[in-house]
């Protein structure tokens, strides 16, 4: 089944030194969350533009950072596809990436044949339209498409970094907590889920693509999307007539 849109997945963050940056732009096996649900890329599934993708911003076609083959290449295997790039010192990317504004990778492609399998989409053949750097790397979509979805959420939230909070996770002994820059990292990873007071309450998950998250350098800001349940629509109202406060439930 082919697909003629340019899809956007994010990856695992990059390693830079001195002027290189090197990571994986797909592993390959890996089940991670796509718009409608899981999905992975077989590998070696990319058959096409290996040899053409370039590097840019955030998805924008027209902030190339690098190109092949001087300061761009890619390496194929059935683990993963690996990029390797060199950004000039003195430049504006290269700034942002020492100070962590920019921290991942993220795939543009074309997908040309997928299947289903066990609920899992299947992508097995794609076209490599770019590779871009983002500042949120690990959620899967673009960043651009991140932020046009948070401001369509019905709520949303963020937990500020370096900011005293009301605490309750160790009893009397404690009633403070704070979080720093990057607490959250681990969450991006997993299958997270908002729930309005206890479990069997469910507002949304990552997973679903009902909860949204995002690192935003201040704060960790999450969102909620489509609201077509009992809970969300009480919640809603609720937040009509009063402050609706998000707490955190994350195991240190």
């Amino acid at each position: 089944m082919a697909m003629s849109t340019i899809e956007h997945r994010a990856a695992v963050e990059f390693r830079y030194s001195e002027g290189r940056l090197t990571g994986p732009a797909v592993r390959y096996g890996d089940v991670g969350t796509g718009p409608n649900g899981p999905e992975r890329f077989e590998p070696r599934a990319f058959r096409s533009g290996l040899d053409t993708a370039a590097l840019n911003l955030q998805h924008d076609p027209a902030r190339v950072i690098a190109t092949q083959p001087d300061a761009l290449t890619f390496q194929d295997s059935p683990v993963s596809l690996d990029l390797r790039a060199v950004l000039p010192a003195d430049g504006a990317e290269a700034r942002l990436v020492r100070r962590r504004a920019l921290r991942g990778l993220s795939v543009g492609f074309i997908s040309l044949e997928e299947r289903q399998q066990d609920g899992v989409r299947v992508i097995t053949r794609a076209h490599l339209d770019h590779v871009a750097l983002v500042d949120v790397g690990a959620y899967p979509g673009s960043t651009v498409e991140l932020r046009a979805r948070m401001a369509g959420a019905w709520l949303t939230a963020t937990i500020p970094y370096n900011t005293s909070m009301a605490c309750e996770c160790q009893g009397p002994t404690c009633s403070e907590v704070e979080f720093e820059p990057g607490a959250f990292d681990e969450l991006l990873h997993e299958d997270v889920l908002a729930v309005g007071g206890d479990f069997l309450r469910l507002l949304g998950s990552t997973r679903k693509g009902t909860l949204l998250q995002r690192d935003t350098g201040k704060g960790f800001e999450v969102g909620l999307t489509r609201a077509d349940t009992d809970t969300a629509r009480k919640v809603i109202e609720a937040a009509k007539v009063g402050d609706i406060y998000v707490r955190p439930l994350v195991d240190p």
